[in-house]
């Protein structure tokens, strides 16, 4: 039995069968009212882990009716949302799939909030995207910088954003120079097992990308040893940023080496914030302090010695 019958049954049990009655009878100026009404069915102890598997099987659904592979458009939705139905970035992308408005009214997608019309049209337009680019990764690119902005690039007139270009690592463990070759790849990552439970599907995709994380940590630098994270504190001294957790962490090592004299015993505090277009994650390495006068001090110290820093409270 496939994760779709599977989940179709528990959903079923767990709920009376509402959810999937509600969901079969969404479309067209209902489908709001419908998408709606199951966030309202599922607010109760339950509704947690249930909108979670029926989240997953509106995913598998999705990507099966749009020929892609379910990994590929679970990592996709991974990086955009993470699985937030309510997400909303600061460039104004809404939804589990982080639709544009201009783009979801081109779509005709009335609620970019409601999963169960949103995560079809994002797979749909996946599949658009792969047949005008040719292969994932450029489909996986244009989702995130516009097929506009990644034309140009293929024709020489643009550079590629920073957060793309590490978006498309990210989705398909593979760097975009390596979707642009004659011979660019096809999609040979791991397939997500037949029947496995619903929430492991953001685990699979988790562990992925630490696996992923690891490896181009290990490329960069072999030699660096990751540092251990400290613990959350009211202020911090902020001292550098990057799209990869991994490199955040070997920069801050390499700093941390170099103004040993300061940092020698401070282990970094990780906060993890919207990059530039809102589309993509951004990891900030900062000593955390419990004061600001202990975080003040902690930077003029840094800065006497050539380093670069400032003082910041942390949310």
């Amino acid at each position: 039995m496939n994760l779709f019958a599977c989940l179709k049954i528990g959903s079923e049990l767990m709920t009376g069968g509402l959810l999937i009655v509600l969901i079969a009878r969404a479309g067209g100026a209902h489908a709001e009212d419908a998408g709606e009404a199951v966030r309202t069915s599922l607010s109760g102890k339950q509704g947690s882990s249930s909108r979670n598997e029926i989240i997953c099987l509106t995913m598998e659904r999705s990507a099966a009716d749009n020929d892609l592979p379910v990994e590929f458009f679970t990592r996709v939705i991974w990086q955009e949302s993470r699985f937030n139905v309510m997400a909303r970035s600061s460039a104004g992308a809404q939804g589990i799939a982080q639709f544009m408005p201009k783009t979801a009214s081109s779509r005709g997608l009335l609620n970019p909030f409601d999963p169960f019309q949103s995560l079809p049209q994002s797979a749909s337009y996946l599949r658009e995207l792969k047949s005008q680019f040719g292969n994932f990764g450029l489909a996986a690119a244009a989702y995130n910088a516009g097929p506009g902005r990644v034309a140009q690039w293929l024709s020489g007139k643009k550079h590629l954003p920073a957060e793309t270009i590490a978006y498309v690592r990210l989705v398909t463990g593979r760097n975009i120079s390596q979707w642009t070759s004659n011979q660019s790849p096809s999609w040979d990552r791991p397939e997500i097992p037949k029947g496995v439970p619903c929430p492991a599907l953001a685990n699979l995709t988790r562990r992925a990308d630490n696996e992923s994380q690891i490896d181009s940590k290990a490329k960069m630098d072999s030699s660096v040893p990751i540092p251990k994270v400290s613990a959350w504190a009211p202020w911090g001294v902020q001292l550098l940023g990057d799209f990869s957790q991994a490199k955040v962490l070997t920069r801050y090592e390499n700093l941390r080496q170099k103004y040993s004299v300061v940092l020698k015993d401070k282990d970094p505090l990780v906060v993890m914030t919207d990059g530039p277009s809102g589309r993509t994650r951004r990891y900030l390495a900062r000593v955390a302090e419990n004061s600001q006068q202990a975080a003040e001090q902690l930077c003029r110290r840094l800065q006497a010695v050539g380093g670069s820093c400032f003082v910041i409270q942390n949310s």
